[in-house]
């Protein structure tokens, strides 16, 4: 939904007293055109950039689900390891 027509929309709802049912409206169909600009812009990418988006994703998902070492390798100065 662009400007023009939000721009009528609000007109119309001032003018006829019905305000209420305008912005339910346009909160309605400015969602509508956010997930339709996502799912183009989605459509859009190259395949590659696509999956390569996602295999990084699930590295770090990996990543995180490592559990912590809490002694730490002996030398090793990290925080974690003075503790």
């Amino acid at each position: 939904m662009e400007r023009p027509e939000r721009v009528v929309l609000l007109i119309i709802g001032a003018l006829s007293n019905r305000m209420e049912p305008v912005l339910w409206i346009l909160a309605v169909l400015g969602n509508w055109t956010v997930f339709g600009r996502i799912y183009y812009t989605w459509k859009e990418l190259p395949r590659p950039a696509r999956a390569s988006a996602q295999e990084k994703g699930a590295a770090e998902l990996r990543r995180l689900s490592q559990p912590a070492s809490v002694t730490g390798a002996p030398g090793d100065h990290s925080p974690v390891a003075s503790r």
